[in-house]
């Protein structure tokens, strides 16, 4: 008995250990995607809106390579934007925060689109009833326009003056 649980432990350490061995990264196992991957979403601390994967200053290859030393420490992204904007502040997220005031920014475009919306259809739905409501024209033929008899003196004057219609 005491055979088989000493072979099912050897088995099972035999499985975990290259998993455990394996998860270990060291800081030369990241690669630049992965930091950049995780640097696109901090902007600069130094420049105004820029992303720190593109920035070429000192500031933003430091903060670089603490991305890459956590990574290889298995923290995940959110993790480590957690890190970046508690001890920098939230500025630093190219995402604001959903919680709090930021919250507007993630709801006001929304309700505008919708208000929009409602308003263009209400609009377009009283433009059809606007539409209906007009008569038909009738099939019969209109008069003949008038003229108006108050301008004929002046326009018999100036046609004997240019000697039109002689």
């Amino acid at each position: 008995m005491k055979v088989w649980v000493y072979l099912g432990l050897g088995l099972l350490l035999a499985l975990l250990l290259p998993g455990a061995v394996l998860a270990q990264r060291s800081v030369g196992d990241v690669t630049a995607d992965e930091v950049n991957a995780v640097a696109r979403d901090l902007f600069c601390p130094t420049c105004e809106s820029t992303p720190l994967d593109v920035c070429p200053t000192q500031t933003c290859q430091d903060w670089r390579d603490l991305i890459r030393q956590q990574l290889a420490e298995g923290k995940s992204k959110p993790e480590i934007l957690d890190y970046f904007a508690a001890n920098f502040g939230p500025q630093v997220l190219s995402e604001p925060p959903r919680q709090g005031f930021n919250l507007t920014v993630w709801v006001v475009p929304v309700v505008l689109l919708l208000l929009g919306g409602g308003i263009f259809s209400f609009s377009l739905y009283r433009l059809k009833q606007a539409g209906t409501a007009l008569p038909a024209p009738a099939a019969t033929q209109s008069p003949p326009p008038k003229t108006n008899t108050t301008l004929d003196p002046y326009r018999e004057q100036i046609e004997r003056e240019l000697g039109v219609g002689e």
